[in-house]
């Protein structure tokens, strides 16, 4: 009976042959899927990483083993976060490794494209040796996450993990951890412009309320000053009314010169109301004055 110990493992070889058939698929995405995969300089990019940002994402599809550290540490830095932000999570729990790993993924990132309202898909898991990543590596879960509508984060592995399904998604982070904060922090940078939308729109009220304030007084005080040169010129005008009435009363006409001459205690004022040897009454300034009609002309 024969036994084999292993001693060491060059794995120089199995690694080497991972990213021959890493390139050979990006490659044959490229060639095959050139709306979705396409090669820009010296590297890929995809449709997906295409999509525009939204302000926020806290209406999200994570994709994740169930019970897994992956899934743990993802939700308890999004519950966590030290400013409370809320975010609805949709749950697809599927194996990350193993034969159908890759499928189940899938249909997994078909079945959230079609979840209503969901902004983003988010797949992750724990670390682990670089062979166990190979459904990341995979033609059809690369071209699923390549020609997702939603974006995809990807928080699946260790700094040392790169995988297709890293280079052609969305947004890449290191670990699931990583993938948690970066949703947080992305959302609190809306709170932090809204607070200070908020702070400024507070500020320009309290501005446009100083300017207006100031107006009014401005306005308050033209009116009182035009009211006042109003009522001084209107008096004015009353006063020279007056002088001019006060001119024309018959005391003030007598004391220019004139006289009033009276028949029957009425004034004559016309040569035909009076007759030759009518009796008259001639007032002057100092007195009146009886006299006797003897001519007319």
């Amino acid at each position: 009976m024969f036994r084999l110990v292993i001693h060491d493992i060059d794995t120089a070889y199995t690694i080497g042959q991972l990213t021959l058939q890493r390139e050979q698929i990006l490659n044959t995405l490229a060639q095959q899927y050139p709306k979705l995969v396409w090669k820009l300089d010296d590297r890929y990019v995809s449709a997906n990483q295409c999509i525009p940002k939204l302000s926020v994402y806290n209406n999200i599809a994570l994709i994740v083993a169930p019970n897994s550290d992956g899934y743990r540490d993802f939700v308890h830095e999004l519950e966590n976060n030290p400013w409370r932000l809320k975010f609805r999570i949709t749950l697809f729990p599927v194996p990350v490794q193993g034969e159908n790993a890759a499928t189940e993924m899938v249909k997994a990132i078909v079945k959230a494209n079609s979840v209503s309202n969901c902004q983003a898909i988010i797949l992750v898991r724990g670390g682990g040796s670089q062979t166990d990543f190979s459904p990341f590596d995979s033609l059809e879960l690369s071209l699923a996450v390549a020609g997702s509508k939603l974006p995809i984060f990807t928080g699946i592995g260790h700094e040392r993990n790169v995988s297709i399904v890293d280079e052609l998604a969305f947004a890449q982070l290191k670990t699931p951890t990583k993938c948690a904060a970066y949703l947080v922090e992305w959302n609190y940078k809306v709170v932090v412009e809204l607070l200070s939308a908020k702070t400024n729109l507070l500020q320009f009220a309290q501005k446009m309320m100083i300017q207006k304030r100031n107006q009014v007084a401005s306005y308050r005080s033209q009116v009182a000053k035009s009211a006042m040169w109003l009522v001084i010129s209107q008096k004015q005008k009353v006063t020279n009314q007056l002088q001019k009435l006060q001119m024309l009363y018959p005391t003030k006409t007598l004391q220019r010169g004139y006289a009033l001459l009276r028949k029957d205690g009425k004034i004559v004022d016309s040569v035909g109301e009076v007759q030759l040897g009518d009796a008259v009454v001639i007032q002057l300034k100092d007195g009146d004055v009886n006299a006797q009609i003897v001519n007319k002309n």
